[in-house]
């Protein structure tokens, strides 16, 4: 995770979604809880007043109850995706291009290269029923995680 993005995505947040509380995943702490400490402090120079949690425990359930998920971690996007969350993908690895392809979200690349405006319309756009339709069609064992996602609700 570089600068430029992050700064990048730190500006689309504030300006779209500063009336809402940030949540900022850890999912590997040893990898992600400093990037995600460096992402909280960039949001707040931008607005002081923004509302961030970063959330290390009890991911899976937060994130069903998302309105908009933007992902870098592969299994956070499945998530998101699974409980059809409009979501946005960021391009590391391409296990997260190719999830993002097909089920047709919007992908950011490590460079940021991307207008921002653009990919937050796409954003906009994403329809939740498609992305629940789309995990139908794939092979996996849905089980535990449907108990996981169930149990909050």
């Amino acid at each position: 995770m570089n600068y430029n993005l992050l700064q990048k995505l730190a500006l689309l947040v504030v300006s779209k979604f500063n009336d809402k509380k940030i949540y900022i995943f850890s999912l590997q702490n040893s990898h992600d809880l400093e990037i995600c400490r460096k992402f909280e402090n960039l949001l707040h120079s931008f607005n002081p007043e923004i509302n961030t949690q970063i959330i290390t425990e009890d991911i899976v359930s937060k994130i069903s109850q998302l309105e908009y998920l933007i992902a870098m971690r592969f299994h956070a996007l499945l998530a998101g995706i699974k409980c059809g969350i409009k979501s946005c993908a960021i391009n590391y690895d391409i296990k997260v291009e190719k999830l993002a392809k097909e089920a047709s979200l919007p992908i950011i690349s490590m460079d940021a290269h991307e207008n921002f405006e653009l990919i937050y319309n796409k954003l906009q756009n994403v329809n939740s029923e498609h992305l629940k339709e789309y995990c139908k069609t794939k092979e996996f064992n849905w089980e535990n995680f449907d108990k996981i996602i169930q149990s909050v609700f």
